[in-house]
C-alpha cells in the first residue's frame, strides 16, 4: 500500500509535478520520487427515446500504477498521456469509447509503466451492463485496477468508476431510477472511500443543496489536497448572465443543483463534473422539455457518467471520461 508523507514535495521546497500532456522529459536534477501513472477513464454510455428499456452504465476508470524511482538528470522519460473516452449527443443507444493508456517509459533504465485506460460504458438490455476499469502494469509498489461502474439493470443508469490510489478503484453505490424523480434522478460515480449519495432524490431536494430530508450531506477527503478541476462561464452556479468559476477538489462530487448546478438551460440538463479521480455522476430524465440530457464528466482518470433521456424527442450523451495523468512527488533531490 502506497502513502506519501505530508512533509514531502512542498514543505521541503521541492515542487510536485503533474503531466497532463505528452512530452519527452529530462529532469534538470536527479530526484528520488513517487510516480503515479494513471490511465484515462472510459466514456459513459447513453440511451434516448426509443430504447428506454436498456440500462446505461458509466465508464470504467483508468488503472493506476505506482512506483518509487530514481529519476536521473542524464535520462529522458517518454510520457504519453491518454485521452478520456467519449460519447456523442444523439438518439437511440450508444456505448462510450474506451479511455486511452497513459505510459511512462525510459528504455535506457528498463522502465515501462502503463496506466491502462478504462473501458467505455455499455448500453444494453442484458440487465447487467457496465464499464470495466483498466488493469495497469509496471508499478514497482502497486498496480491498482480502475473501478468498474456498477452493474446496471434495464431502465437504470449508473455513474462511472473511480481511480484506485491505495486499493482497487470503486464503483458508485446508487443507480438513477425514473420512479417519480423526473429530471433529478442521479447516480453517484465511484469515490475513493465509498458512496457520496445519489439514488434517493425526490422531486425538489437537489434545489436545496442535497437530499436533506433523506440523507446527511456528502463528505470527502482529498488524497493530495491540491489538485482541482475548474469550470467557468454562465449558468454554472447561477442563472442569468452571472459569470462564475466553480472549483472541484480531488475526490469531490457535486449533487446539488445549487441554483443551476446541473441545469444549463430550459432544454439542456447536464450534471456537474466530478473532481479528479472520482467517477462522473449519471443522470436519468423523464421530464418533457429537457430535450438534451448529458451525464457527468470525469476530470482525471475517472469513468464518465451514464445518461438516459426517456422523453419522446430527447437526445442523450454519456459523460466524458477523465484524461490520464502522470504525477511525480519528489522525496529527495540529488
Amino acid at each position: 500500500m502506497a502513502f506519501l508523507g505530508t512533509n514531502k514535495g512542498s514543505g521541503d521546497g521541492i515542487p510536485k509535478m503533474m503531466f497532463t500532456a505528452s512530452k519527452n522529459w529530462t529532469p534538470t536534477v536527479t530526484y528520488e520520487a513517487m510516480v503515479y501513472v494513471i490511465g484515462a477513464g472510459g466514456g459513459g454510455s447513453s440511451n434516448a427515446a426509443s430504447t428506454a428499456s436498456h440500462g446505461a452504465s458509466g465508464g470504467g476508470a483508468g488503472g493506476c500504477a505506482i512506483s518509487r524511482l530514481m529519476l536521473n538528470a542524464s535520462s529522458t522519460y517518454v510520457i504519453t498521456i491518454g485521452a478520456g473516452g467519449t460519447n456523442s449527443l444523439g438518439v437511440g443507444n450508444s456505448n462510450g469509447t474506451a479511455g486511452v493508456n497513459t505510459t511512462f517509459v525510459c528504455s535506457a533504465e528498463s522502465i515501462s509503466i502503463t496506466g491502462t485506460g478504462g473501458g467505455g460504458g455499455v448500453c444494453s438490455n442484458s440487465g447487467s451492463s457496465k464499464g470495466t476499469g483498466g488493469t495497469p502494469t509496471g508499478g514497482n509498489i502497486a498496480n491498482y485496477k480502475g473501478g468498474d461502474s456498477i452493474a446496471t439493470p434495464n431502465d437504470k443508469v449508473s455513474g462511472g468508476g473511480s481511480v484506485g490510489l491505495f486499493d482497487v478503484g470503486l464503483a458508485g453505490a446508487n443507480l438513477a431510477d425514473d420512479s417519480a424523480y423526473q429530471e433529478k434522478a442521479l447516480a453517484d460515480g465511484g469515490n475513493l472511500h465509498g458512496s457520496m449519495g445519489g439514488g434517493t432524490y425526490g422531486s425538489t431536494e437537489p434545489d436545496y443543496m442535497y437530499a436533506s430530508s433523506v440523507q446527511a450531506p456528502p463528505i470527502s477527503m482529498a488524497p493530495f489536497g491540491d489538485i482541482t478541476a475548474n469550470i467557468s462561464g454562465n449558468n454554472n452556479r447561477t442563472t442569468g448572465t452571472t459569470y462564475s468559476i466553480d472549483t472541484f477538489r480531488d475526490n469531490q462530487q457535486m449533487f446539488s443543483e445549487g441554483g443551476n448546478y446541473h441545469h444549463r438551460s430550459s432544454t439542456y440538463k447536464q450534471v456537474a463534473p466530478s473532481g479528479p479521480f472520482a467517477g462522473g455522476n449519471g443522470i436519468m430524465n423523464t421530464k418533457a422539455g429537457h430535450t438534451y440530457t448529458i451525464g457527468g464528466f470525469a476530470t482525471l482518470g475517472g469513468g464518465g457518467g451514464g445518461c438516459t433521456n426517456e422523453i419522446g424527442s430527447g437526445e442523450s450523451q454519456g459523460g466524458r471520461g477523465g484524461r490520464g495523468v502522470v504525477l511525480i512527488f519528489p522525496l529527495s533531490v540529488g
